[in-house]
């Protein structure tokens, strides 16, 4: 009996493993999706115009685009955090679970992965808010 209600033990907490993994991955996928689908084209939107109006409105976009860049960073820092602190099971009786382990190692890859980009692309709207201020000045 005591095996039985080890191995349902075990089960569960597979189980809930398995869940925060999909839960991750799922809040990643839309911190990627953000970053594809708002953040590259309002940046690649964010030029210099020809008058002072258009640098103007330009730079108001791009800080706004800034602050959200900024919000989505620390919502991935925290997956990166909590992915890192997942317990894979690895005690003497566990016999570890080398699916939950690949995708394990696959997530927080990917999260590192993602978390270069995100500084990448913080960096890129930081260079374009210094052209956009040197326009604004030539105007």
């Amino acid at each position: 009996r005591r095996l039985a209600e080890a191995a349902w033990e075990r089960r569960a907490r597979l189980l809930q493993l398995r869940y925060t993994v999909v839960r991750l991955e799922t809040e990643h996928e839309h911190v990627v999706q953000w970053f594809s689908r708002v953040g590259e084209p309002n940046l690649a939107a964010a030029l210099p115009g020809g008058n002072l109006q258009e640098c103007e409105s330009a730079m108001e976009s791009l800080m706004g685009l800034a602050v959200d860049a900024r919000e989505y960073q620390h919502v991935n820092t925290r997956l990166v955090r909590q992915a890192q602190q997942l317990n894979l099971p690895r005690g003497e009786n566990e016999e570890p679970d080398m699916d939950m382990q690949t995708a394990h190692k696959a997530l927080v890859e990917r999260f590192a992965t993602s978390e270069k980009y995100i500084w990448e692309f913080i960096d890129r709207i930081e260079s374009r808010r210094r052209c956009l201020q040197a326009s604004i000045i030539f105007f």
